[in-house]
């Protein structure tokens, strides 16, 4: 169950010192930070299970809470081929690439799992109308709760229902985890694409078995795609990079809102509950942001050099980032920043 960084396509331990990706902005504290699934590759599924009705999800949290991040809906797929790849998810099924998004990094430490299920028990005609169902629902992926109270068509919503009952009680094909920080004795946090893959490995030996193309598809260093060189198990791909994409910037508010329906989902809760529940825990969390700001400033106003000034205004400008551009503007013209 290793874990490998890309450097240039070469494959390295994420705990051991490597560059930051060029192709991609640098990790910094107070910018963005965006994970994103780049590759699917489903390993020999035929040998395994026979059928090829595949769930795609993952879950990311933060810092050191060990309470479970709110599971998200990456792909659902039908007829998976044995040894099939998926990079590019069209717009024929649902599929969303995010993993994790923070409008401002904070330098802790981001953890997240991504899992590939056989799901049969829906069918694959199933499979169709619930995937067709979620593509327009917004710009994030569907978080799993959601799927028990989405106000869908009722054969739809059931559907759902019926996903989200059976989530945890299929064939698993993949499970991986990977913890990205600071800490020193730990993997280092960087921007660039990562390869967490299924099985029992060695992880030295996989790295001078193995490189990462452009393609973010596994080779042999003779070129030899994985799986033509005896290599069965399924793997993924993330890119973590430090770009802004403000369609993401509720993804931390949603999934803070989505753990606690989780606990709650027994309760009958409604489509006008669950909204209800979101705005209150994403409001709490704008608020919680204004009322530092407005700290922040008042600190600001009694600072007497240079750099405690300048660094007041950098921690302010990083709050800011939180918050829409419009409540910035008013924030930036009530405080005259």
């Amino acid at each position: 169950m290793p874990a490998f960084v890309s450097i240039d396509g070469k494959l390295a331990l994420p705990a051991e010192a490597h560059p930051e990706d060029p192709k991609y902005k640098p990790i910094t504290v107070g910018e963005p930070v965006c994970i994103e699934i780049v590759h699917m590759a489903f390993g020999n599924v035929k040998d395994w299970w026979g059928k090829s009705e595949m769930l795609v999800s993952s879950w990311a949290k933060t810092g050191s809470t060990a309470k479970p991040g709110a599971r998200l809906v990456n792909a659902l797929r039908k007829k998976i081929p044995q040894f099939y790849h998926l990079s590019d998810l069209g717009a024929s099924e649902y599929g969303h690439q995010l993993v994790f998004y923070m409008p401002v990094y904070s330098d802790e430490t981001i953890r997240f799992s991504i899992e590939f299920l056989e799901i049969d028990k829906l069918g694959g005609d199933g499979i169709s109308k619930l995937g067709n169902a979620l593509k327009g629902l917004g710009t994030l992926p569907v978080f799993a709760p959601q799927l028990a109270y989405l106000a869908l068509a009722p054969e739809i919503l059931k559907l759902g229902q019926e996903l989200y009952n059976i989530i945890n009680r299929n064939d698993q094909i993949l499970l991986e985890h990977l913890d990205l920080g600071r800490d020193p004795d730990g993997n280092i946090l960087s921007s660039g694409r990562y390869v967490l893959v299924r099985g029992n490995y060695n992880p030295l030996k996989f790295i001078e078995d193995y490189k990462l193309l452009s393609d973010n598809k596994l080779y042999t260093q003779d070129g030899r795609l994985a799986e033509e060189a005896g290599m069965t198990d399924a793997y993924v791909v993330v890119r973590v990079n430090a770009v802004e994409k403000k369609e993401y910037k509720d993804f931390e508010a949603t999934g803070a809102a989505q753990e606690i329906l989780d606990t709650v989902l027994n309760q009958n809760v409604t489509a006008s509950v669950a909204d209800l529940i979101t705005d209150i825990v994403k409001d709490s969390q704008e608020f919680g942001t204004v009322k530092k700001v407005l700290d922040l400033d008042k600190q600001l106003a009694k600072a007497t050099t240079d750099d405690e000034k300048k660094r007041l205004k950098t921690a302010i400008e990083t709050e800011l980032k939180k918050l829409s551009d419009d409540q910035a503007g008013l924030l930036r013209e009530a405080l005259k920043l």
